[in-house]
């Protein structure tokens, strides 16, 4: 079940992972890194805007999704930019312009 930020939005999630020399697990990055994520556009939920997609991650602090810094967001290229300073779950995500209402009910 995702956090309350991302109910009613369409997108993917996916992890990042990185180690150091040691085979110990990177979390911080400093300084930030340029994320570039390609994603094609037949893929997005139903009704998902590409001009409104956004990455978010994971604070495990928070316990809610945090929008990363966008640099770029290319639709020509299906492609978005972000800074990151963490590695963690994210998600690429964005407002739906489908509302569905459950339960509809037909009387015949």
């Amino acid at each position: 079940m995702l956090p309350s930020l991302l109910e009613g939005l369409g997108g993917v999630l996916f992890n990042l992972d990185a180690w150091d020399e040691h085979g110990g697990p990177v979390i911080d990055v400093s300084p930030p890194m340029t994320l570039t994520v390609a994603y094609d556009e037949n893929d997005l939920a139903p009704g998902v805007n590409e001009d409104n997609l956004e990455i978010y991650r994971y604070d495990t602090l928070l316990g809610d999704w945090v929008a990363l810094s966008l640099i770029e967001r290319d639709t020509a290229a299906n492609t978005i930019t972000v800074s990151l300073d963490h590695f963690s779950e994210f998600a690429l995500f964005a407002p739906t312009e489908i509302k569905i209402y459950l339960p509809l009910l037909l009387k015949g």
